[in-house]
């Protein structure tokens, strides 16, 4: 489904670009900008299609922010944690 516009997108456009889409739809053109990096502004004039691209350019944006890379002190501190509660749940199940 995204495979035409991310083509098209990567074809015309550079990274941090304002790509304009008049037909909003359900986003899938707002939802391919963001996973290439660049901006968007999206046209719809039915409420139910603005509501349909918001969930689906919510969510990607959501994706996105889970697969960002942490700092390795970030990553230091979840793993001294997890060990934490691992013992901690050890030490409840005796």
């Amino acid at each position: 489904m995204l495979e035409l516009p991310t083509r098209v997108i990567r074809l015309l456009t550079d990274v941090d670009d304002l790509v304009l889409d008049c037909f909003l739809g359900s986003g899938t053109t707002a939802v391919a900008c963001v996973r290439e990096g660049r901006q968007y502004l999206g046209i719809e004039l039915d409420e139910t299609y603005v509501q349909l691209a918001h969930d689906h350019i919510s969510a990607e944006l959501n994706r996105e922010q889970m697969l960002m890379p942490v700092s390795p002190q970030e990553e230091q501190y979840v793993q001294l944690h997890h060990q934490q509660l691992i013992v901690e749940d050890e030490h409840d199940a005796d």
